[in-house]
């Protein structure tokens, strides 16, 4: 499953800016964007990882697997940047 994104001016109707994160397996369920550093994308997805994604080259990051599926996953207010507050699978924690 990809990650598409894509950013419009209502105004011109045009693309601004659009981009495919490619990685995940199975469905993504959530997603993260860092406060104050919008070069940093937080996924969770149905194949139990978590995916930190640079926006800059488009790639992983980070990736952390889990014992199950990724249902929420954010990152914490007031950390530093990158640093992941949790990533949450069903009936499990990380």
């Amino acid at each position: 499953c990809n990650i598409h994104q894509r950013s419009f001016d209502p105004l011109s109707n045009m693309t601004i800016t659009s981009f495919v994160l490619k990685g995940h397996k199975e469905s993504v369920n959530c997603l993260d964007y860092q406060q104050g550093n919008s070069a940093l994308l937080l996924s969770g997805s149905d194949d139990s990882t978590a995916r930190l994604w640079d926006l800059r080259t488009s790639k992983t990051a980070l990736c952390v697997r889990t014992p199950g599926p990724v249902t929420s996953a954010a990152f914490a207010p007031g950390k530093e940047a990158g640093e992941l507050q949790s990533a949450f699978a069903k009936n499990h924690s990380v």
